[in-house]
């Protein structure tokens, strides 16, 4: 079990997602770090546990692809 807490965001980029991890000690920087991102489709904080904590997801983007 990791005590790191992560923000993992996802991006649609012509028509594939594209999902990042990064690392923080505490909770408050993971959610300064997830609040301050731009251009995501959908930001999800984890804490330690590996549970999510906060999500945000950004309603107004839409990307077309074949699916």
């Amino acid at each position: 079990m990791s005590r790191a807490h992560r923000v993992r965001t996802h991006h649609w980029r012509n028509g594939r997602l594209e999902v990042k991890d990064a690392f923080f000690e505490t909770m408050a920087d993971a959610l300064g770090f997830a609040n301050e991102i731009n251009g995501a489709d959908s930001v999800k904080v984890f804490d330690h546990e590996g549970q999510v904590a906060h999500t945000i997801v950004d309603n107004i983007s839409t990307t077309e692809s074949y699916a």
